[in-house]
């Protein structure tokens, strides 16, 4: 009895899992992704990331996002100018 209610919840587990994967792969597909550690750096980027902000993902990993944010507003300005 008790190890067949493990297996149940461990299933269940497993499809909560499948289903969060599934809905992580879709946002990563349609939207720009930005992951940051504590301290506000990049640790990883989506390519639709790369495409849009016109940056590979060597040149952001471990950059600030502020110091990204700063420049991307610099360009902007600049360029509307």
């Amino acid at each position: 009895m008790f190890n067949s209610k493990l297996k149940k919840e461990n299933q269940q587990l497993r499809e909560d899992l499948m289903s969060m994967e599934q809905v992580k792969d879709s946002l990563d597909s349609e939207m720009l992704v930005l992951q940051l550690d504590p301290q506000g750096r990049i640790e990883s980027v989506n390519a639709n990331f790369e495409r849009e902000m016109v940056y590979r993902a060597d040149q952001l990993l471990g950059r600030s996002l502020k110091r990204l944010s700063r420049r991307t507003s610099r360009n902007s300005i600049s360029m509307s100018a």
